[in-house]
């Protein structure tokens, strides 16, 4: 659109230049014109023909030079503001534009890597610990992490806690869970404040993994808050050994945006007493 915008442009500058030339040609020879149609050849006749024309050369003239001077001044600011932008600007846009498509294939692959858990979506379930198990068994699968554990956020003695609903290869008996209140370790300090974080060189021993050939420690764990219409409702621990990169955590930060809706629900579950 732009390149046939330019054609018409040049086009019209074009037609106007060769019109302003007619024009001047038939003005200057307007005069010739009249005493040849007349038949006049007294000097002094044809003196007063000239200077009755006079007028309108005159002014014709001016318009033609007024409107040329314009068309070179438009040319001029045109080509002034193409150097300025190829320049400047231009570059700058590029590098924008350029982001910008960087950050739409990264919302893309990851939209791609949660592909199998919006498959479980719309699975019915009989119990909802099932859906979240499967959850983080594909997350630590998509991650290439050795446990992940998943909170719910709700109320415990008037206080706000998160409580464990869900985990991966965590080393706790089935029968036994987590509570902690809002602000209480890292996973409650997450909840508390909203806001992911990214640890790396994790203690030896602050985490530990259990196999049939023995125990181990993450290197790196990731906690993201869970959250539905800026609420907290829960927290997302995940736990590697190798540290996870940017592209892991924008992951994660869409995984814990899938889950939030899902993960309100738990709030209505009542923590039994043998647990407290």
């Amino acid at each position: 659109m732009k390149s046939l915008y330019e054609r018409i442009s040049v086009a019209s500058i074009v037609l106007f230049i060769v019109g302003m030339v007619v024009v001047a040609y038939f003005q200057y020879t307007t005069p010739d014109r009249i005493l040849a149609g007349l038949n006049v050849s007294d000097p002094r006749q044809a003196n007063l023909v000239r200077q009755a024309v006079l007028p309108t050369a005159v002014l014709t003239g001016l318009e033609i030079a007024a409107g040329l001077v314009a068309v070179l001044l438009l040319v001029y600011r045109q080509r002034v503001a193409d150097t300025t932008t190829g320049s400047g600007a231009k570059p700058e846009l590029r590098n924008n534009a350029g982001q910008q498509q960087e950050l739409t294939d990264e919302e893309q692959a990851v939209q791609v890597r949660l592909q199998p858990v919006e498959a479980l979506m719309g699975q019915p379930f009989a119990k909802p610990e099932v859906f979240f198990e499967k959850v983080l068994s594909l997350a630590c699968k998509e991650l290439e992490a050795s446990q992940a554990a998943l909170y719910a956020a709700t109320t415990h003695d008037e206080k706000r806690v998160i409580r464990l609903v869900s985990g991966y290869a965590l080393s706790l008996p089935e029968s036994q869970t987590l509570v902690y209140e809002f602000g209480e370790g890292l996973a409650g300090q997450v909840a508390k404040e909203g806001k992911s974080i990214n640890i790396t060189n994790v203690p030896q021993g602050y985490i530990t993994v259990l196999s049939g050939l023995g125990s181990a420690s993450p290197n790196a764990l990731a906690i993201v808050p869970v959250q539905l219409t800026d609420q907290v409702v829960g927290v997302l621990e995940i736990a590697s050994f190798r540290p996870f990169s940017r592209s892991d955590e924008q992951y994660l930060q869409a995984l814990a945006g899938t889950l939030g809706e899902r993960l309100s629900r738990q709030a209505e579950v009542k923590i039994p007493a043998w647990q407290e």
